[in-house]
């Protein structure tokens, strides 16, 4: 299934379209959180920060979606974890099989990916630790 992407005028600039309460929105090329939609904006949250807002009608103040892309990016980065923990031990099942069967070179390549694999996971786990969110807040505040 193809992403919905943003509309652009020709000479490049986004497209505006009427929101829920007939407000004047500019597509983004951001997805929304919640359901992978376009993303348009609006200045009309408080002092005229910016809502963003999807064709169902989620709606998110800047921080919130930058929030919600931070958790999303998150959950899937421990998924890659434990995928990559998962193919590891695999890794490490078939290779005793395959040296207890004799199968030395086979066993030796289960051990090499295993071991690949375990050192990619590590690397995830180092990044997700090294995260720092954005802080929120604005400038004027």
């Amino acid at each position: 299934m193809k992403r919905p992407t943003s509309r652009t005028k020709s000479d490049g600039s986004a497209l505006s379209e009427a929101g829920p309460e007939n407000e004047k929105r500019a597509l983004t090329h951001f997805g929304c959180p919640d359901c992978n939609g376009v993303l348009s904006v609006v200045d009309a949250g408080p002092k005229g920060y910016p809502v963003f807002r999807c064709r169902v009608g989620h709606a998110y103040a800047g921080d919130s979606v930058i929030r919600a892309k931070e958790d999303r990016l998150e959950g899937l980065l421990w998924g890659l974890v434990e995928t990559l923990e998962e193919l590891a031990e695999l890794h490490r099942i078939l290779g005793d099989r395959a040296g207890e069967a004799g199968a030395d070179p086979i066993a030796l390549a289960y051990a090499e990916r295993a071991a690949q694999a375990d050192a990619h996971a590590k690397v995830v786990r180092e990044l997700i630790s090294h995260d720092r969110p954005v802080v929120a807040g604005h400038p004027e505040d």
